[in-house]
């Protein structure tokens, strides 16, 4: 690996002291080393993005043993870093489109190959896989489609800076390194594309019933409470998915609740959107009654 100074800063400001790293020269090797050691692989290409445990927690075929470390998602001991790669977009064009989304990131290294890597790594850990997972969806689904899914298991592999990639001779160098990103901030910029995360309602009565989970809602619905209405659509939108949810029994106030969370705002012709859905709902209702 050239440039040791700046590999071990770039490690640094990803992983703690004592953590395990899989450091690896083929996608399809799972070795798994101390942080401290990996500067001794100098013919690794490639690092799991998140620690390890130092054993086995999914030793499921004869070959595993669960005293030896190995790399899976299954094994990772720390949620902490994302990866995001825009191989759809020219290489020349990658950067640049990153800093104009305003997303942050940690770090940016170059493949040696047809794309830049962009690692986000927080300040604080996961609690959960399901957080992660759960986050990092959120996260590809503000990038509006341009990266890459693949990359979405927190122990994916990513290229070392420094090293030399086999297949072409190029250098995978360290193109920028910042800090460590705090979790707020990653959620705030995430809210900015797309929304806050809609929560499932309560199940308490109103006059049509009890309320449906949120899940009974059209794709429409669901889609207009996630990412708001196209330009020019809003008010047909809002009465469209405001019908919807006074089927499915939620009431004034909680349509208006989610409703407000889209853009933290509500103008008086937007109560009497949802006012005209009340009604048209509730004459469609009474005919059968």
């Amino acid at each position: 690996m050239k440039n040791q100074k700046n590999v071990n800063q770039f490690f640094k400001a990803l992983f703690n002291e004592g953590e395990y790293v899989s450091v690896v020269s083929d996608v399809k090797h799972t070795r798994v080393f101390p942080l401290a050691d990996i500067s001794k692989q100098i013919d690794a290409e490639y690092f799991s993005i998140n620690p390890l445990h130092n054993f086995d927690l999914a030793a499921s075929e004869p070959y595993h043993n669960k005293d030896i470390a190995r790399r899976c998602d299954a094994n990772v001991s720390a949620f902490r870093s994302i990866l995001v790669e825009l191989d759809s977009v020219p290489k020349e064009e990658q950067v640049e489109l990153i800093k104009k989304t305003g997303m942050p990131y940690t770090a940016i290294t170059f493949s040696g190959g047809k794309s830049y890597h962009f690692i986000i790594t927080l300040e604080q850990d996961f609690e959960t896989r399901k957080e992660y997972d759960l986050l990092v969806k959120r996260l590809y689904k503000a990038l509006g489609g341009i990266n890459d899914p693949s990359t979405k298991n927190p122990s994916r592999l990513s290229r070392i800076p420094g090293a030399i990639r086999f297949e072409n001779g190029a250098i995978q160098y360290l193109h920028e390194l910042s800090e460590r990103i705090p979790k707020e901030k990653l959620k705030l910029w995430i809210e900015s594309k797309i929304g806050q995360e809609v929560e499932v309602v309560s199940t308490q009565s109103n006059h049509f019933g009890s309320i449906s989970l949120l899940k009974n809602l059209s794709p429409f619905t669901r889609n207009f409470l996630s990412i708001g209405a196209s330009e020019g659509f809003w008010n047909a939108t809002l009465f469209k998915s405001a019908c919807d949810m006074f089927r499915n029994n939620y009431s004034k106030e909680e349509i208006t609740s989610l409703v407000f969370k889209i853009n933290n705002r509500l103008d008086p012709s937007d109560l009497k959107t949802i006012d005209s859905a009340f009604k048209k709902v509730s004459e469609a209702t009474s005919i059968f009654l």
